[in-house]
């Protein structure tokens, strides 16, 4: 279950098991795309030929050690290779714009509330990692659109919500000072 996940302009061709609860999807991209490049400034969608399909299993695989890479190339073939019948990927594609659909019912503040609430209490309850989770949250923190999301999560992160947070004090003096920084930015004009 994709519980919190978020699936904005997502290439999600022949992508399986949609059990999107608690999911935001926006804008599903269900054409035969298995990624996208830049070209001149702009990136252009790939089409899911055989080459481009060995090429993106083969670049999904290149760090994972063996025997662990031979199953997992195999998997991605059998999902983005085989043979599939065209109700079954009609099936796939309706799922998704129920996802799509469902995620419209839900305000988009909301789901960030909520995600932000998830995402600090993952960081701040783990026992092991706190550092690397709260690294790799730390990642796209730019978009101007989320920053009601961004802030509430730094102030979780931060204890700035009520709560305590032990992972702060495993974060480092430039993370946290990136959190106050966060905090402090003005919401963006309208």
């Amino acid at each position: 279950m994709l519980v919190w996940a978020l699936f904005s302009d997502v290439f999600l061709w022949r992508t399986k098991g949609a059990k999107c609860l608690a999911a935001h999807t926006t804008n599903p991209k269900l054409d035969a795309v298995i990624g996208s490049k830049a070209q001149f400034r702009q990136l252009e969608p790939v089409p899911a030929t055989p080459e481009a399909i060995a090429i993106f299993i083969e670049r999904a695989i290149w760090d994972i050690s063996e025997p662990r890479k031979d199953q997992v190339r195999k998997r991605l073939r059998a999902g983005l290779v085989a043979d599939i019948k065209k109700e079954d990927l009609a099936a796939i594609e309706t799922k998704w714009r129920e996802c799509a659909a469902n995620s419209e019912k839900v305000e988009r503040a909301e789901y960030d509330r909520q995600r932000a609430d998830l995402l600090r209490d993952l960081v701040c309850g783990s026992a092991t990692y706190q550092k690397e989770i709260a690294a790799r949250i730390f990642r796209k923190w730019d978009a101007p659109d989320r920053h009601d999301f961004f802030t509430r999560l730094a102030r979780g992160l931060l204890g700035l919500d009520g709560k305590e947070c032990a992972a702060t004090k495993d974060l480092g003096d430039r993370a946290i000072e990136f959190l106050r920084q966060v905090v402090s930015r003005p919401p963006p004009a309208k």
